[in-house]
């Protein structure tokens, strides 16, 4: 399987994670809908479609652990490929990225399997088994663009008003 994916172009991993994610046909990530979807160009080399039940427009990567990255697929692939094998020092060497990237690329594949994991166990079909030896997830959620907090804001909580005189002359 390893040297498959080496083997694979940027195009050939889209056409795979486009086969394993939509084995029943193309659908809507937002509204899980299978109707009402229309190819609408390319977006970075990837088919866009456009939903016309909920209106958004999405592609292969769109609600997938690649979703806005700039790593290309093979990359990613690779990645998950020596995951179990390889140290995070060695995986941004062999794909030719800075640590941080990595590491941050590693977290992202782990906490993914992590969630699917306890989805299936939630609701009791385990259909793929995932052997884990340590796991480190981090609980802090600096730097994740989808926060489920409000912003924080500035704004006048905690001034104290200032008393107003008026002089008559």
């Amino acid at each position: 399987m390893e040297k498959i994916i080496y083997d694979l172009n940027e195009k050939e991993c889209m056409q795979l994670l486009e086969k394993v994610r939509w084995k029943n046909g193309v659908f809507c990530p937002h509204c899980k809908s299978k109707k009402n979807i229309v190819k609408n160009g390319h977006v970075n080399a990837y088919q866009n479609y456009i939903c016309k039940n909920c209106n958004h427009s999405f592609t292969v990567r769109t609600g997938t652990v690649f979703s806005h990255s700039k790593i290309p697929l093979k990359r990613w692939f690779i990645a998950v490929i020596s995951l179990d094998k390889c140290s995070i020092m060695n995986i941004a060497e062999k794909l030719g990225l800075y640590y941080h990237t990595a590491y941050n690329l590693v977290k992202k594949i782990r906490k993914s399997v992590f969630l699917k994991e306890m989805m299936e166990k939630l609701s009791g079909e385990l259909v793929l088994k995932i052997e884990i030896d340590e796991i480190y997830i981090t609980a802090g959620e600096k730097g994740n663009k989808n926060l489920d907090r409000e912003p924080r804001k500035r704004g006048l909580t905690g001034c104290k008003e200032t008393k107003k005189f008026t002089f008559n002359f």
